[in-house]
């Protein structure tokens, strides 16, 4: 889902700094995996769909990329799933890190 300026910082806290660090590592990742399947899943028929990959990040920093590959139509789609992981991301981060063994 993204939420890489805090998602490190509460795991860190919830559960060590070495998952902390693997918590934004992947968030890292997740981001540049996303910047480079945005325009093949576009290019595949599914505008809307090229929305998923960033998850937080369709609505900031994979905006341009985003609207560059399917075009200016998904811009309020882009912002809809930004806003919504942007909401789910603290409450699924804490539950997960705490029920984890």
């Amino acid at each position: 889902m993204g939420w890489q300026t805090l998602g490190g910082p509460l795991v860190q806290e919830l559960r060590g700094p070495a998952l902390g660090n693997v918590a934004f590592l992947v968030n890292l990742f997740r981001d540049v995996i996303a910047l480079l399947m945005i325009p093949l899943v576009s290019r595949s028929g599914y505008a809307l769909l090229s929305v998923t990959p960033g998850g937080v990040s369709s609505m900031d920093i994979l905006l341009p990329g985003i609207m560059a590959a399917s075009g200016r139509h998904v811009l309020l789609h882009a912002m809809w799933v930004g806003a919504s992981c942007s909401f789910w991301a603290p409450l699924l981060i804490y539950l997960i890190a705490k029920g984890a063994p």
